[in-house]
């Protein structure tokens, strides 16, 4: 398994350079409005996204109070969001080690946070699943039928259905009701939608591409979802920028494509860093309130 995450994910990043040399010309000739406008859209979307990540953290808590059937601290909040940053070292699982250790103190039970861990996946691949099925079902002025014909329908339904089946199996196991789904659910779908329309205006307005809100949601929730159930790629480096390349081909050209998802991979590495940054300011100022 370790030689097969190192694998996927050198095959990733090869793919990314075989792109970029293939297609260094249209790269070249791809079109930004200024670097000035660039900045400013990258920076101010970076907080946005930042925000964005604050709805996983919410979700995250909601799971745990369902399993532990007690009130947890906002605490917990920060501990997600500090602990997201370590998902970018090699081995995709050091962000849940870090998260573990730090929730444990705050008193949850290691049954619990990994339940959740379990749940918050499961949860989150529907999300995803949901909102790309939600937005190419509405996607005008293309054509579907040629689009996706390296598409199977009917196993991303298969896939759709099996992951509903074991979400039941979890709750009745864990004796939990459906409506405690419910919450984290639409926070995941409302940052699934935040994240398509951070890139509609990326390509919109500052690449000056005409692309609809919907084709952007799906592309980029089809992609992370990818980069999010691939083993070996920290973070989904590499993974989802290929992937985002590939469904972009036919809509956008393979230069407006690779630099779309550059500016986006840069966008959340900063938002992470922002985030991350807030939450140790957080943290310290919870453990200084505690001494005293």
């Amino acid at each position: 398994m370790k030689y097969l995450k190192i694998l996927i994910a050198f095959i990733s990043i090869c793919f990314l350079f075989f792109i970029f040399y293939s297609n260094l010309q249209d790269i070249k000739n791809v079109n930004i409005v200024s670097i000035k406008v660039l900045v400013v859209y990258i920076v101010s979307l970076s907080f946005m996204y930042a925000i964005l990540l604050i709805l996983l953290a919410l979700s995250w808590k909601n799971i745990l109070e369902s399993l532990s059937k007690t009130i947890i601290v906002n605490k917990i909040i920060w501990i997600y969001l500090k602990s997201m940053i370590f998902k970018y070292i090699p081995g995709n699982v050091f962000h849940y080690v870090a998260r573990q250790i730090e929730a444990k103190k705050e008193g949850i039970t290691h049954k619990n946070l990994i339940q959740s861990n379990i749940l918050e996946a499961v949860i989150i691949i529907i999300a995803s699943v949901i909102i790309s099925l939600f937005a190419v079902t509405f996607i005008k002025n293309i054509d579907l039928d040629s689009y996706i014909h390296t598409i199977n329908m009917n196993l991303v339904y298969f896939i759709s259905f099996s992951l509903m089946i074991i979400l039941f199996f979890v709750s009745k196991y864990n004796d939990l009701n459906y409506k405690n789904y419910i919450q984290p659910l639409c926070l995941y779908l409302i940052f699934f939608f935040g994240i398509g329309f951070i890139t509609y205006l990326i390509i919109n307005k500052v690449m000056l591409v005409n692309l609809s809100l919907l084709i952007c949601v799906f592309l980029y929730s089809v992609s992370w979802l990818i980069g999010f159930i691939t083993p070996g790629a920290p973070g989904g480096l590499g993974v989802r920028e290929s992937l985002f390349v590939i469904l972009s081909s036919g809509i956008i050209s393979v230069g407006d494509a690779f630099i779309l998802s550059a500016i986006l991979r840069l966008i959340t590495i900063i938002g992470e860093v922002i985030i991350f940054a807030i939450s140790i300011i957080i943290l310290k100022n919870n453990c200084k309130k505690e001494v005293h």
